[in-house]
């Protein structure tokens, strides 16, 4: 099934009406890349593919089917895919692409980071802009879909912290820390997708770990007021090792939020 909605994306079977084409790419630091795929659907749709690696040669194995972020405003009925990029940068291990809407704009900004083959950590953070005078309230959604050693079967997850995910795939040495915030939910595929892409208002609510062995998903949420004029950011920290060097993994992903925090 997974390979069937890659193909479509590939292919482009979706409106191109929002003249995205051209917003995905590529960046990489060392070992590590992450890819993001063309996306011509608009806010109803479920967002681009994604592929990320952090081992060298042609062992370069893809953890990621997918990443993305939604939006909710106070008032709507619904959760949003960002579309229709109005501009769009890819230089070295930094990608940032601008959405423009009636009462913000977004910067969401993805920085890949390669500390040694089979070590790297991909960090994404949306900055908001309330461009009206008046209080603006919002919902972020960061979903993931994390195919460990490029198989959808076998991974299990668990929370390892108050913000953090642990999916380990059961059938090989790789494992990866999900960081983002205390609110989540876990499914396996497609749930946590369509949740936040059908027609209805959700919110997440803390279920679904421990997870597996299975076709992992996760989201996390963050609610903000935004002040006139103001801006707040949000970001979430995918980690792979291999799972030998796991002991320190959790020390490296505090690292990574302490040095956050203090940006």
């Amino acid at each position: 099934m997974k390979n069937f909605i890659a193909a479509l994306a590939v292919t482009g079977l979706a409106t191109a009406a929002l003249g995205q084409v051209g917003s995905g790419g590529t960046i990489t630091d060392g070992d590590s890349s992450f890819s993001l795929g063309e996306y011509t659907g608009d806010g109803s749709g479920t967002g681009p593919l994604s592929d990320f690696s952090v081992d060298a040669g042609a062992s370069n194995t893809d953890h990621l089917f997918q990443t993305w972020w939604w939006f909710r405003l106070a008032g709507d009925a619904r959760e949003t895919a960002f579309s229709g990029a109005t501009s769009w940068s890819y230089s070295g291990n930094i990608a940032r692409l601008t959405y423009t809407y009636p009462q913000f704009r977004a910067t969401i900004q993805f920085v890949v980071t390669g500390v040694e083959s089979g070590l790297g950590f991909l960090t994404q953070t949306v900055t908001l802009v309330n461009t009206t005078n008046a209080p603006l309230m919002i919902n972020l959604f960061n979903y993931q879909d994390l195919d460990m050693a490029e198989t959808s079967s076998n991974d299990a997850a668990d929370q390892s912290g108050v913000n953090i995910i642990s999916v380990n795939d059961t059938a090989s040495d790789w494992r990866a820390e999900y960081e983002g915030t205390n609110a989540f939910q876990v499914a396996s595929f497609d749930n946590i997708r369509e949740f936040l892409s059908d027609g209805n208002l959700d919110n997440l609510n803390g279920t679904g770990l421990p997870f597996g062995p299975g076709d992992w998903t996760g989201a996390y949420q963050w609610s903000f007021t935004l002040n006139p004029r103001g801006a707040a950011s949000a970001s979430a920290t995918t980690t792979i090792v291999p799972a030998p060097g796991a002991a320190g993994l959790l020390g490296l992903a505090g690292l990574v939020a302490a040095r956050r925090r203090r940006g």
